[in-house]
């Protein structure tokens, strides 16, 4: 077995683990909720072991999470599917008087180039808590004037935001509205839309407050919102999309037209030679008989990465001869395609699709 094999087989690693499937483990809710696995296999096939898995703040002494994948990812290993790799921090500067505060969120990427909002999971924290100080749910409070950095880390990933405090002379003006744009916007189940809040004071100033406000639905069948101010479509009906600050309030009617009722990827068979490449779209069909490109939204995977592996916005790639099933993601809808790849013909380069 590989240098790595035995280094992770010493250990009781610790992860939230769903299954073992060829394509590795995909995590499911907080890392830090333990759970028990058999048998991983990562992408690449040359690591599989037992363990017990849990996330980066395991007890003293035991082989985390976060170090399992710093060793593999040392050792120029493929990544199995549940290691992060960046995080994002939103708002990336905001800047407010003192007295007031913001929200961050925190948003990770994991190997598999899906995200998971990690809010409540990372270490917040700032660098200078008598201009801003922050709680454990990412919400940071206006002391004083200046700049501090507010930071997320999750095991050894981090990523940070600056926070600028103006004078408490400049936050004597009450805010008397908010306005929430864009107004009676309608979309599709399969859309979504980034709403604003913009709040109005009684000296006529206007100032962006969309990271400060509470986002709510009052329908959160039919659309459902985030903290950063992200709705999305859920199904056909009208949803009222609310920003709440204090006792001040502000809304705007949020409209989905249609169901998505199936995804289809295209081509649906397709041949290339060795190192031969294809690109593979995702259309949602939506009640009513209309159709979305939802290519840049799903989560491509191969069946078979020594095969033909696909990059996050459909591209396959083909490395060795034979059949991989290529399938995309949404929510609970999937489809598939079968891409083959044959050997490398003389005179060039053979490819067909349909």
């Amino acid at each position: 077995m590989k240098g790595i094999a035995v280094a992770v087989c010493l250990v009781m690693c610790f992860v939230s683990l769903a299954s073992a499937s060829p394509d590795g483990a995909r995590v499911e809710g907080d890392l830090r909720i333990g759970g028990v696995g058999s048998g991983l296999v990562f992408p690449d096939g040359s690591v599989q072991y037992t363990a017990t898995l849990k996330g980066p703040q395991g007890p003293a002494g035991q082989v985390t999470l976060d170090s399992i994948c710093s060793v593999i990812s040392a050792s120029q290993k493929v990544l199995p599917l549940f290691c992060l790799t960046a995080i994002t921090v939103a708002p990336a500067s905001p800047s407010i008087s003192a007295g007031n505060m913001v929200r961050f969120s925190a948003t990770g990427r994991f190997t598999d180039n899906s995200t998971q909002d990690l809010t409540a999971a990372v270490l917040w924290s700032s660098s200078n808590t008598s201009v801003a100080t922050i709680d454990r749910g990412g919400s940071a409070s206006a002391v004083s004037a200046g700049s501090a950095t507010i930071t997320a880390a999750y095991g050894s990933i981090t990523n940070s935001a600056m926070f600028t405090v103006q004078a408490a002379a400049q936050s004597q003006a009450q805010l008397t509205a908010i306005i929430v744009t864009p107004t009676q916007w309608r979309t599709s189940a399969a859309g979504n839309q980034q709403f604003s809040a913009t709040g109005v004071f009684n000296n006529g100033t206007t100032q962006n407050l969309t990271a400060a406000v509470t986002w709510s639905s009052s329908n959160t069948a039919v659309a459902t919102i985030a903290a950063s101010g992200i709705a999305n479509a859920v199904s056909a009906g009208v949803a009222t999309i609310t920003a709440t600050y204090g006792a001040v309030t502000g809304s705007t009617a949020f409209t989905v037209e249609g169901v998505l009722t199936s995804l289809l990827v295209e081509p649906g068979y397709s041949t290339v030679s060795a190192g031969g490449t294809q690109r593979f779209f995702a259309q949602g069909i939506v009640s009513g008989g209309s159709s979305q490109d939802l290519s840049a939204a799903v989560i491509w995977s191969s069946s078979a990465p020594s095969i033909a592996t696909i990059d996050a916005s459909g591209n396959a790639t083909g490395v060795s001869v034979g059949v991989a099933t290529i399938s995309a993601t949404y929510g609970v809808f999937t489809s598939s395609a079968t891409f083959t790849v044959q050997a490398p013909l003389s005179g060039g380069q053979l490819g067909s699709s349909f």
